[in-house]
């Protein structure tokens, strides 16, 4: 399909002092490594079943932010997230776009 649009917003790699690390920056850096999908202009089913497809390839505490235009995602994906026991870190719609953020159990 074209349009889909995936890419890394950021990943922290482990520090390599280790041992002058607090243990929040070290739960930080295990943690936080978050994907960003894009799907506006994508109608149902599209959104579901591609972010379906991208979680099927991550790994555990992975994160994904969903951006779509579709509406129906605010119903959607969080019975998506039920069947995957997936986390849903935050929901945020503004002038119509809506973007979901799932953490990978």
């Amino acid at each position: 399909m074209h349009g889909l649009n995936e890419f890394i917003i950021f990943d922290l790699s482990p520090n390599p002092i280790g041992s002058k690390v607090s243990v929040f920056r070290q739960l930080l850096v295990r943690s936080i490594h978050m994907l960003e999908l894009n799907l506006i202009g994508y109608v149902c089913p599209i959104p579901v079943f591609e972010t379906k497809k991208r979680i099927e390839k991550m790994s555990s505490g992975e994160t994904l932010k969903l951006i779509c235009d579709d509406s129906d995602v605010q119903y959607d994906i969080p019975k998506l997230a039920t069947r995957l026991s997936l986390e849903i870190l935050e929901v945020n719609e503004e002038s119509g776009v809506w973007e979901i953020t799932l953490l990978i159990p």
